[in-house]
């Protein structure tokens, strides 16, 4: 595990310090939250992108060997690509119980569809153990809401008409001219090959066709390897183009024409959704100077506007989303994008990020800052933080908007001997109004979490939270529990309780 101390936008000299390692484009959390894997689209009049989240912010960075740390997904809005709201953790491989690994890769949510939003997710099922990138099936996640909780909807991973799992990556859904939706997904390096598809039901959960696959090629002239990952197809003008990513490292510039190396968005197109697709491959996006990590893409229209979405490195496994507009030729072709030039969306340089009291769950480490509040890895993904008694964690911009009313905490507690013991809730500095408070009891033991409830001071507007710990009896350590999420309510509780959690 590595720690990294972190940016804070409060600070000239912090935004400088943020400065010499940020990348050039305009990212959508700048300075402090690892995203990646976007893909998006318009939802209730928002711009609405939906990410994998690499492990985790630029204040509590840990390893991502093998990609094997992505364990959950956010998702993210705006209606001026200026202003973003940071919905929270969304779904997570805590949601789904019949994995070996931990690992949750590039998919898809907010689909809409019978009244509900629908998420495709590629699970990893190989055991977190073997250090290898591993074997990933798809799993379906429907939600009430746009921005979750999710639910597995299944039990099991999604299946072909025959009732053999679906293996791959990057699953996504398109509509037909009829509106039928397609199903569609990628290899994983177990099912190598091309893009594949199949019709779903209206249930939007099982498959109701035969799997079509979509041929692209596999080389390009020069030998190198054309098709990767992420399979995106869309319609515009009666052409269907399928996107997708290629690596390019080593055919000299006399024979692929390439001026550089690294991972490109590439595109073909076709007359009918099921290809065949036009073998004269054209580039969307070119990599990044010296880039060593993939590129990932998401495009969606957004007020009649056309927009990529795409992830740029913070370092080898660690990136963040950046949102530009996509230009159409008038021979169809689309205008190629070089990200170390790319304004993004918006009005260049200008980006505020606030976070969504009300978010299904704010994950404990997305904290700002912290202090006696150590990690500690959970079973199945992710990190709780065992507080001491006067500990904190901080959460920066949290928006209120017209009032909380109650409070959720996500808590375990092992030590028998814990007295006294509550999760207090301040406003905008440690020594701050107390908003509400959870009392925490022994649990049980670390894995073992209790639901706990209580009302909270309406609060409105945009404040710094602090999750403040008191208590006694305590490990030898001094650490008295372990705060695994939370989140805020809009109705009034009707008292301070608690309930079993699942892990």
């Amino acid at each position: 595990m590595r720690l990294r101390l972190g940016c804070f936008a409060f600070s000239l000299i912090a935004a400088l310090f943020c400065a010499q390692y940020a990348p050039g484009q305009k990212l959508i959390s700048p300075g402090y939250e690892f995203n990646s894997d976007p893909t998006c689209r318009e939802l209730d009049g928002r711009f609405y992108l939906f990410t994998t989240h690499d492990p985790f912010t630029v204040e509590f960075e840990t390893d991502n060997n093998y990609w094997a740390g992505m364990y959950d997904y956010h998702a993210y809005s705006t209606t001026d690509f200026d202003h973003w709201v940071d919905h929270g953790s969304i779904l997570s491989t805590h949601d789904l119980a019949w994995h070996a690994g931990t690992a949750l890769w590039d998919g898809d949510a907010g689909i809409p569809a019978n009244g509900k939003f629908y998420a495709y997710v590629p699970v990893r099922v190989t055991p977190d153990s073997e250090k290898t990138t591993g074997s990933f099936r798809l799993a379906a996640l429907v939600a009430d809401k746009i921005e979750g909780p999710y639910k597995d909807a299944l039990g099991h991973a999604m299946t072909t008409l025959d009732g053999a799992e679906i293996a791959g990556l990057s699953p996504t859904v398109i509509h037909d001219e009829k509106g039928d939706a397609y199903l569609v997904w990628g290899q994983d390096d177990q099912t190598p090959g091309a893009a594949r598809m199949a019709l779903l039901a209206p249930d939007m959960v099982h498959l109701a066709g035969p799997v079509h696959e979509i041929a692209i090629p596999l080389k390009d002239s020069c030998g190198e390897r054309e098709w990767l990952e992420s399979p995106i197809p869309f319609e515009h003008d009666g052409n269907w183009y399928l996107t997708y990513i290629a690596t390019h490292f080593s055919a000299p510039k006399s024979c692929s024409g390439k001026t550089a190396n690294g991972f490109y968005i590439r595109y073909s197109t076709s007359k009918d959704i099921f290809g065949p697709f036009d073998q004269n491959l054209e580039t969307l996006m070119l990599p990044s100077a010296g880039e060593v990590d993939n590129n990932h893409q998401g495009i969606c229209t957004y007020k009649g506007k056309w927009y990529l979405a795409y992830h740029t490195r913070y370092d080898f496994a660690h990136r963040q989303v950046a949102v530009t507009e996509m230009h159409f030729r008038p021979d169809g072709t689309i205008e190629t994008l070089e990200p170390d030039n790319d304004p993004g969306a918006g009005t260049p340089g200008v980006t505020e990020l606030t976070l969504d009291a009300f978010a299904a769950k704010r994950e404990a480490q997305e904290f700002n800052a912290r202090m006696n509040a150590d990690p500690e890895p959970r079973n199945r993904g992710g990190y709780h933080f065992k507080m001491k008694d006067g500990g904190y964690l901080r959460f920066d911009r949290v928006d209120f908007g017209d009032g909380a009313h109650g409070i959720e905490a996500f808590v375990s507690a092992e030590s028998a001997q814990l007295q006294g013991a509550a999760l207090e809730f301040r406003l905008d500095n440690p020594a701050g109004e107390i908003i509400g408070s959870v009392p925490v009891a022994p649990t049980g033991g670390a894995s073992k979490y209790a639901l706990l409830t209580a009302s909270a001071k309406p609060v409105r507007g945009i404040h710094t939270v602090f999750l403040m710990a008191h208590g006694r009896g305590g490990d030898a350590q001094g650490h008295l529990f372990n705060v695994a999420w939370f989140t805020f309510v809009k109705t009034e509780q009707s008292g301070v309780g608690a309930r079993a959690g699942a892990e």
